[in-house]
């Protein structure tokens, strides 16, 4: 009988495999016989023995354990070190360990446990180094800073950390309306913001007879020129029709061909809200407000910056900016010109854009509001910024808003979405 502390070890007779201890076999008499036993983690023991006829005897094996050294720098310095599941202490130490794979943890309340496999080594040290990150950095980490839809448009991450601004404009600022009286917002939720304006070829694989019309034989219905003349139903249902093509939840509910509400759990595509919009394109890194897409408070515009009503188009618009030609009278390609310092293209120029937004004229200068939304109900959404047909002050400024219901041919949209479902612990 061959029995070994501890059991389990695996035994060899003249290296033939044999079994498992604590086991009994039998061998031929008078001829010698090299016994191996070998366990993981411990040091390999050999014996060598005769037997003579009709002779018994016991092997009693005690089986060392074959130790490795590992150094596990930890950050924070109180993480937790467990091995195999099994709690050691806090904070780095040396580990001592039989030579044989572990799985090793390293965990925090408020951090990402971080689990590796190690392997000691008889006689060779090792050093592993763990730093934990924390669950919100975890989960950041997971989300891309920019994705791509199937139709190839991409979107930028924005994470506005509770950033409060003012949407609108103050009474005092030139060529402000009446219908952008101000608002104190504060976002928080992060969200996905497209890069360009939607183009006429993407727009086409949902709705492939779309013509976005012309103008005086300018054509506004080429593949890289941003689509117009839809109405805001059209933008969500096609918002509704991208999301379902990449298996996303849906944004708006919809009978019939009308949306008739809006599923704000949903990380679908959808149009952005008129807050987003505003905060992308007015508030700088730094956090203070622009007042037009240009690094100036002065107009006209002092350089070529966007595609507004500009010389180009003087025989077919009533109004265009003296001096000023960007070489485009009607809608320039999607990703035109130089994007804004968050690195959005054309949130001014162009085409004006639909929001998310019903329209409404509200004052609110007390308790931010929290990711604000718009009123629940109207009969016309908001559009915002200036596009190729407009070029007055008050047009060219990033406050400028107006209502819309139907479809104009210097109105399209671009999409949003938000990264995930709302998450209280986030």
């Amino acid at each position: 009988s061959i029995v070994s502390s501890p059991s389990g070890a695996s035994v060899t007779i003249d290296n033939k495999y044999v079994g498992t201890t604590p086991m009994d076999t039998t061998v031929a008499p008078n001829k010698p016989y090299e016994i191996e036993l070998y366990l993981e983690g411990y040091i390999k023991e050999s014996r060598s023995i005769s037997l003579k006829p009709a002779e018994n005897r016991e092997i009693k094996v005690s089986l060392n354990e074959d130790i490795g050294e590992i150094y596990v720098d930890v950050s924070p310095e109180d993480a937790l070190i467990s091995i195999d599941g099994v709690a050691m202490s806090t904070g780095s130490q040396n580990l001592r360990l039989a030579t044989k794979k572990y799985k090793l943890s390293v965990s925090k309340n408020g951090f990402e446990t971080k689990t590796i496999s190690i392997n000691p080594r008889p006689k060779i040290p090792q050093a592993v180094s763990i730093q934990l990150i924390t669950t919100e950095e975890a989960y950041w980490a997971s989300r891309p800073e920019v994705i791509s839809t199937t139709l190839g448009n991409k979107l930028k991450l924005f994470k506005p950390k509770d950033e409060v601004f003012s949407m609108g404009a103050p009474r005092r600022e030139p060529g402000r309306r009446a219908n952008e009286a101000e608002k104190l917002i504060q976002l928080q939720r992060p969200f996905y913001f497209a890069l360009t304006e939607t183009s006429n070829k993407e727009y086409r694989q949902w709705k492939s007879e779309h013509n976005s019309s012309s103008i005086r034989g300018l054509s506004l219905d080429l593949n890289d020129q941003p689509v117009s003349n839809i109405a805001w139903q059209d933008a969500a249902l096609f918002c509704n029709w991208l999301s379902e093509k990449e298996n996303l939840p849906k944004f708006y509910n919809v009978v019939g061909d009308r949306v008739t509400s809006i599923n704000w759990d949903s990380n679908g595509y959808r149009l952005p809200t008129e807050s987003e919009w505003s905060w992308v394109a007015k508030v700088t890194k730094a956090g203070s407000t622009r007042v037009f897409p240009w690094n100036s408070p002065s107009y006209p515009p002092p350089f070529v910056s966007g595609n507004y009503a500009d010389e180009s188009a003087k025989s077919m618009l009533p109004f265009t900016i003296s001096n000023y030609n960007d070489s485009f009278p009607v809608s320039a390609s999607v990703g035109s010109f130089r994007p804004n310092e968050k690195g959005i293209f054309n949130l001014s120029g162009n085409v004006a854009e639909w929001v998310n937004d019903f329209y409404e004229i509200r004052v609110n200068k007390s308790e931010p509001l929290v990711d604000y939304r718009g009123p629940n109900t109207g009969n016309r959404h908001v559009i915002r910024g200036a596009s190729w047909a407009l070029g007055s002050r008050s047009e060219l400024r990033l406050s400028y808003r107006e209502p819309g219901y139907d479809g104009k041919i210097d109105v399209g949209f671009r999409i949003a979405r938000y990264v995930d479902k709302p998450k209280g612990d986030l």
